[in-house]
């Protein structure tokens, strides 16, 4: 005789009336397990394709040579012994000049080329004018190159960058004394192969400043600029190119006059032009004139 089966219990029945509390707590704990063993699963994946799309370089860094901040720190006490051997004081190294001498150096040894021109015809004026074209100073260069590895330390390595043929060597030497100086930048790059150092002799006269005089003149255009110790205003003139090339006339330095001024600000009142689209200034100091740059 068939009996009526006994109906199921209800889930809630056999696992009691869990608090809502409950089942998050346990759907978080279940979440958590999960991201766990997915996580063990790809760290696993990884190690087991580790070096097959990119392996591990089986040839030593490009430079594994002599550090070159100590290079350059070497080259600067050989050109400091240079001048003193000569009854000068040694240069200080300025940032922006240090940028236009590392810049080259890189570029030498990026790029395969040397000499003070790059390949796209680039030298050191075109240079300061894209780096740093509120520089006013009379600039000159020198390049090297060497072999790192024939080199037993930096200071040897900074020798020979320094050496080269003797042509170079002497003209270094007497770039080194071209005085009035009072700044240098050294720039020193390269690879196991080949290094390349570039050294940078400035003589910083002022700074251009964006400020002009409140009083303008008729007729002229007023260009401002900050003296560096060591530079009077009665030393300084400058002359505009309207086409960045021929000179209108040089114009004496003035004090600055504006509300604000500083004392060691000094303002020329160049002759004004209708387009000054490919205008530059050219600064001189005496005979001696700076790279011309762009109307800041």
């Amino acid at each position: 005789m068939l009996q009526a089966s006994t109906p199921c219990a209800p889930l809630s029945s056999l696992l009691g009336n869990p608090q809502p509390e409950v089942l998050v707590a346990s759907l978080a704990a279940i979440l958590i397990a999960g991201a766990v063993i997915l996580g063990v699963i790809f760290v696993a994946r990884t190690i087991a394709h580790w070096g097959r799309d990119s392996p591990v370089p089986g040839s030593p860094p490009t430079w594994i040579g002599h550090d070159l901040v100590e290079t350059a720190d070497c080259v600067q006490s050989l050109i400091d012994k240079m001048r003193q051997d000569h009854g000068l004081e040694p240069l200080e190294r300025h940032p922006a000049v240090e940028e236009l001498a590392l810049q080259h150096a890189h570029d030498m040894a990026e790029r395969k080329f040397f000499g003070p021109v790059d390949p796209d015809g680039a030298d050191l004026a075109a240079r300061l004018v894209r780096l740093h074209p509120t520089l006013v100073a009379a600039l000159s260069e020198w390049e090297g190159e060497g072999q790192p590895a024939h080199a037993a330390d930096a200071l040897e390595l900074a020798d020979s960058l320094l050496s080269g043929s003797p042509g170079e060597g002497a003209q270094l030497s007497e770039l080194a004394r071209l005085e009035p100086l009072n700044a240098m930048g050294i720039g020193v790059a390269g690879s196991a192969q080949r290094a390349t150092v570039c050294v940078v002799f400035a003589h910083h006269w002022a700074t251009l400043v964006r400020d002009r005089p409140t009083s303008e003149r008729e007729g002229s255009w007023a260009v401002a600029a900050e003296l560096v110790a060591g530079t009077q205003v009665e030393q300084l003139s400058a002359a505009l190119l309207p086409d960045g090339v021929t000179p209108l006339g040089q114009v004496p330095a003035e004090p600055f006059s504006g509300d604000g001024w500083e004392e060691t600000w000094v303002c020329v009142y160049v002759k004004a032009v209708d387009n000054l689209d490919a205008a530059r200034v050219e600064w001189y100091r005496g005979s001696v004139k700076a790279v011309a740059l762009p109307l800041p």
